[in-house]
């Protein structure tokens, strides 16, 4: 390696859509509402918070209306909210749509600086992950902050296939036909169809030409600090080395 639904309900398998050129699709699932929130304080609304990094944050719109009070350019204040932490943070709209805002952040301190980097930091990520049920329990799926997930697909006869993980805007996915890859996840994902609590979506997936290194690491340090059982933890720890 170098560097560099089911008709019952959402499939867990990251499956791919159509691809074009060196830009592939893929279907995962996510939930509509998360811990993380985002306080505007020019209208004091609170908006849930879908994905975050070092480098900026997208939160999800209560209305579509909303969308005319982020012009992209716009810069914004708000908090941050996050476990304990209330962070005051300034960022640039640079994505906005009827369903999400995407932002980056300006200027940060230091402290909030560092609270953000040891929060997402791949071995706390890991021990936030909370199981969640599964569409006829055809196999593991774990979430947590930041759309971080971890999908693991049982097939019809019992044994374990795909393996699907999310990482601070990072995909490291293993299948049977094409092994193991990584790459890019556009945080701007289209909504597919709509479960209540949660939804599959359709996001923009930019594969690495080989295996990165790096993020293979950032994924076993995380899974490593997740509650998953061994014989499971076996299982990724074998798909990630391939």
């Amino acid at each position: 390696m170098t560097k560099s639904p089911t008709p019952e309900g959402p499939s867990l398998s990251g499956d791919r859509a159509d691809s074009v050129e060196h830009t592939e699709q893929r279907r995962l699932p996510r939930l509509n509402l998360s811990d993380e929130q985002f306080r505007f304080n020019e209208n004091g609304k609170i908006y849930s918070v879908s994905n975050f990094s070092w480098e900026g944050m997208a939160f999800r719109l209560l209305d579509e209306t909303d969308s005319f009070l982020f012009p992209v350019g716009r810069e914004i204040q708000g908090i941050l909210k996050m476990e304990d932490h209330k962070l005051q943070v300034t960022a640039k709209v640079t994505h906005v749509d009827s369903q999400q805002v995407g932002a980056m952040f300006k200027a940060l301190d230091e402290k909030v600086s560092n609270v953000i980097r040891e929060y997402l930091d791949p071995r706390h990520l890991g021990k936030l992950l909370k199981s969640m049920p599964t569409p006829n329990a055809e196999g593991l799926w774990l979430h947590g902050p930041s759309e971080t997930e971890v999908l693991l697909r049982m097939r019809s006869d019992g044994s374990w296939g795909k393996m699907t993980i999310t990482l601070l805007g990072q995909l490291i996915q293993w299948d049977n036909e094409t092994g193991l890859q990584t790459g890019k996840l556009d945080p701007a994902g289209k909504k597919v169809t709509d479960h209540g609590l949660l939804h599959v979506g359709t996001f923009a997936f930019h594969p690495d030409g080989e295996p990165d290194v790096e993020k293979v690491q950032m994924a076993l340090a995380m899974i490593e600090c997740a509650s998953i059982p061994e014989p499971l933890l076996k299982i990724c720890r074998e798909r990630l080395a391939r």
